[in-house]
C-alpha cells in the first residue's frame, strides 16, 4: 500500500512539472505562400509566458518611476528620454537595437507632466503567440493597456516578445516607448515577395538570434 501511495505522489508531482513547460496560449498562423506548410507547434512554454508577464511588470515600474516628472522643455524632454533610455537598455530583456521613443502628448498632463502612475497601466491577463509563416518566426504577446487620467480614456498596446537561440526571453517592442523589430511586416514582405522569402527570413534570424 505505501509502495503504491508513493508510486501515485511521484507522478502527480511528475505530472505537475511537465505542465510548467506546456504552453497555455492560443497559436495564431500567418497566411503562408506555401500552402501546404503545416500548422506549426508552440515555441514559448508557460515557464516563458510567465516570464514575459514578469518582464512587463519590470517594464511597467521603470516608467511609473518617471510619473509626475516635468517635460515642459526641449531639454527636460531630452533628459527624460535620455534617463528613460538608460534605464530600459541596461536591463537583460531588452532587445539590444530596440529604441526609445520620446515621450508624446498621450503620456503628459496640460501642466506638461508625466502621466505614468501604476493605476493607469495594466497588463492583460490572456497571452497570444503569433507564427509568422514566410518568416518562420514565433512571437508573444502581452496586452497592456494605458488609461489617461482625466479624460479617462484607453489605448491599448502590445508587448511584443522573441525567444533567442539561448532561450531568452527578450522584448523588442510595444508601440507605447519601445520601437523595434516589425516581425508582422516582414512576413507580410516575405509573402508578397515569394522570391525574397529566404532571405528576409535569414535576415530576420540573424537580426534577433532567433530559432
Amino acid at each position: 500500500m505505501k509502495k503504491f501511495a508513493t508510486l501515485l505522489m511521484l507522478c502527480i508531482i511528475a505530472a505537475g512539472c511537465s505542465n510548467d513547460t506546456q504552453p497555455t496560449n492560443e497559436i495564431t498562423k500567418t497566411p503562408s505562400v506555401d500552402q501546404e506548410q503545416t500548422a506549426s507547434k508552440n515555441l514559448f512554454t508557460s515557464n516563458d509566458i510567465t516570464a514575459a508577464k514578469d518582464i512587463s511588470e519590470q517594464y511597467i515600474s521603470i516608467l511609473v518611476g518617471f510619473n509626475g516628472r516635468a517635460v515642459r522643455t526641449s531639454q527636460q524632454l531630452d533628459d527624460v528620454q535620455k534617463e528613460l533610455t538608460e534605464k530600459i537598455k541596461k536591463q537583460e530583456w531588452i532587445f539590444p537595437d530596440s529604441s526609445i521613443y520620446r515621450t508624446s502628448d498621450t503620456e503628459r498632463s496640460k501642466d506638461d507632466l508625466l502621466e505614468l502612475a501604476a493605476a493607469s497601466l495594466h497588463i492583460g491577463d490572456t497571452t497570444e503567440e503569433i507564427y509568422y509563416s514566410n518568416i518562420d518566426a514565433h512571437e508573444l504577446i502581452v496586452p497592456m493597456t494605458y488609461t489617461k487620467p482625466g479624460i479617462n480614456k484607453t489605448f491599448q498596446y502590445s508587448l511584443r516578445f522573441v525567444k533567442t537561440l539561448d532561450n531568452e526571453i527578450q522584448l523588442i517592442k510595444d508601440g507605447f516607448y519601445i520601437s523595434g523589430p516589425d516581425l508582422k511586416k516582414k512576413d507580410k514582405e516575405a509573402y508578397e515577395d515569394s522570391y525574397k522569402k529566404t532571405e528576409i527570413q535569414q535576415e530576420v534570424k540573424q537580426e534577433l538570434r532567433i530559432k
